[in-house]
């Protein structure tokens, strides 16, 4: 990890097949995608929205409540939360 101020610039030096190379960095926040969905048709129970929650953050309840919206309006008649391996995380 390399840390600063946004838009700063870092220099890094590589070391590959036994030379160096130099490279300048600029510094950008980093977006962690915590929230992915889908849809799934199964028979005899209609489409399945599925809402997967890798950890929780700051950002993640408004983003779940996006994903199910956009799940609804393409039709899910049931929706399922999958928590599997989520660590827990920030809870506003």
């Amino acid at each position: 990890v390399v840390r600063g101020p946004e838009g700063s610039k870092v220099g890094v030096v590589v070391e590959r097949a036994g030379k160096t190379v130099d490279f300048i960095l600029t510094r950008e926040p980093i977006k962690i995608t915590s929230v992915r969905s889908y849809l799934g048709d199964k028979p005899g129970v209609g489409k399945v929205g599925v809402v997967r929650i890798k950890s929780f953050s700051g950002t993640t309840a408004e983003t779940v409540k996006s994903e199910l919206e956009g799940l609804k309006k393409k039709g899910a008649t049931r929706l399922v939360l999958d928590l599997r391996g989520n660590p827990g995380g920030l809870l506003p």
